[in-house]
């Protein structure tokens, strides 16, 4: 499908069902908020993976980001950009355990510590 000068309306589409799902979430849909993750996770994974983290270390991102998720999405307050909001939410979480990363191996912090803790 396409609208005016060859654009696309399948990302609209997207954003308009992320608006409506997240609308749901907020209502204290669970199904939504399954609907929600599973929709996500293959950007939140992919993001993880692009900024330098294991397979591993990206499934524990993933969770990371789903809990900041929930604590958060009342604050979204254009639920139409919430992929935005989520790439840019998991890459800043990668940097951030990268640099932790950096400081225990440089023996600036505790080397039994998590990744992401």
């Amino acid at each position: 499908m396409t609208r005016g000068k060859g654009r696309s309306t399948v990302p609209d589409e997207r954003h308009e069902e992320d608006a409506a799902l997240v609308g749901r979430c907020l209502k204290g849909d669970r199904e939504a908020w399954t609907s929600l993750l599973t929709r996500h996770r293959p950007l939140i994974m992919a993001v993880a993976v692009r900024n330098g983290l294991r397979p591993d270390d990206a499934e524990e991102m993933y969770q990371e980001v789903c809990i900041t998720l929930l604590e958060r999405l009342e604050l979204l307050r254009d639920h139409r950009s919430l992929a935005a909001w989520v790439a840019t939410t998991t890459a800043r979480k990668c940097w951030k355990a990268k640099a932790r990363r950096r400081t225990v191996a440089l023996g600036g912090g505790d080397a039994d510590r998590d990744l992401l803790a």
